[in-house]
């Protein structure tokens, strides 16, 4: 319930009954453990899901968007009622069935999707079957798909926020791939009056080589000065762009580039 909860754009998970019960995340500790790890990835998340609020407040598009939605031309879509589309790169599919350690999706067709977790590529239009374990729950991003995320704080506010990691989930081919992050001092209400940046994250994709780019629209001042890209563990090709470049100790290539105003 956790792992689907944190996806929402409202996501509250303690409870008070008029019989004076209450349902908090300590009261369960054998998976404490589990929550607190998915309440933390939810505040990383905040980048990505602050700039689909924006987006739905200027064009009404649902953050929460039903796969039917994104996937008209897709008749596998029309009947889908449990996965869903955050915004227009994450699929979430959450595990509804009691004791379930694996979990059959099916992926849309007219574009390729990666798992979030472990980068493996999948061709659109197919079922596949999933690792579900209590501790991940099946995850994937659509082909030349971002998902922004900062640092994981104890609430939004506790620290500097000046950290942005763009996992990136380029085209196994040819194929590019934009995500506009809205950046803003998350506390007055200046973006009425324009005071917000955008943040243009496109990546390029070529059979050999890969081009990363992050330019900012607007007059807000950032906190930050470079965008960390991070590639899937088995992306190998050559980036163009110039930046600093390391592998973690997942083996994924990371690659900070200058934020460029456009």
């Amino acid at each position: 319930w956790v792992q689907n909860g944190i996806f929402h754009p409202r996501f509250t998970i303690h409870s008070w009954h008029s019989d004076g019960t209450v349902n908090e995340p300590w009261m369960y500790p054998k998976v404490l453990p589990i929550v607190r790890e998915w309440i933390e990835f939810r505040y990383r998340l905040m980048p990505y899901l602050y700039s689909l609020f924006f987006e739905s407040a200027q064009t009404g598009h649902p953050i929460i968007r039903p796969m039917v939605y994104e996937f008209p031309c897709d008749v596998r879509c029309h009947t889908e009622s449990f996965d869903f589309m955050l915004g227009p790169n994450l699929l979430v599919a959450s595990v509804v069935e009691e004791g379930a350690r694996t979990r059959t999706v099916y992926l849309p067709h007219d574009t390729d999707w990666f798992d979030f977790w472990t980068g493996v590529y999948h061709r659109g239009g197919a079922e596949i079957t999933v690792d579900a374990p209590l501790e991940r729950f099946p995850l994937f991003v659509r082909a030349g798909g971002m998902i922004p995320m900062g640092k994981a704080m104890k609430h939004v506010g506790a620290e500097r926020d000046d950290l942005r990691q763009a996992y990136v989930f380029p085209h196994p081919g040819t194929g590019c791939g934009e995500f506009s992050l809205i950046e803003d001092d998350g506390v007055t209400l200046g973006y009425q009056r324009g005071e917000f940046a955008q943040v243009i994250l496109q990546v390029t994709a070529e059979p050999k080589t890969l081009e990363l780019d992050a330019q900012v629209r607007g007059n807000f001042s950032l906190p930050y000065s470079r965008v960390e890209f991070i590639l899937p563990r088995d992306e190998t090709r050559s980036i163009t762009t110039r930046g600093d470049e390391w592998a973690d100790e997942r083996g994924q290539r990371h690659i900070a580039i200058n934020v460029e105003r456009s």
